[in-house]
């Protein structure tokens, strides 16, 4: 254990819950979220906290695999590609979401749209990742 981690560790846990109680705070004011109900504010934790892990891994995680895949002499280069192309699609999905929202009146089809991709790409993944450790 480094002595940064000790030192940090507390000053970080209270951040976190100062960030929780801030969101849980502005969840309420802006859509009316009822956190005083146990249920309620225990799924928007649970949501938060894996929106949190989801979200903030896949960085981490892109550098290592750049770094596995490409070596370390083209870990830069190729997480400055994958960030760019990260960036683009942040630019264009957003776009094409409200496009189709406006046309079905709803966000019913992009929700439904993204959980189907997300189950096609967590299967492929599974799938391909089975065929590769067998071989």
């Amino acid at each position: 254990e480094y002595v940064a981690d000790a030192a940090v560790r507390d000053k970080l846990k209270s951040l976190f819950a100062i960030f929780q109680f801030r969101g849980c705070d502005t969840l309420k004011a802006l859509y009316g979220v009822d956190i005083s109900n146990p249920y309620a504010l225990a799924w928007l934790l649970l949501s938060a906290g894996l929106f949190g892990l989801s979200t903030w891994a896949v960085p981490s995680i892109m550098a290592t695999l750049s770094a596995e895949l490409f070596g370390s002499s083209h870990t830069a280069r190729i997480l400055g590609l994958v960030t760019l192309f990260f960036g683009v699609g942040q630019i264009i999905g957003p776009l094409i979401a409200g496009i189709v929202t406006d046309a079905a009146g709803d966000f019913g089809f992009i929700f439904g749209f993204s959980s189907a991709s997300l189950i096609f790409a967590s299967l492929f993944s599974w799938y391909h990742s089975k065929k590769t450790n067998s071989s």
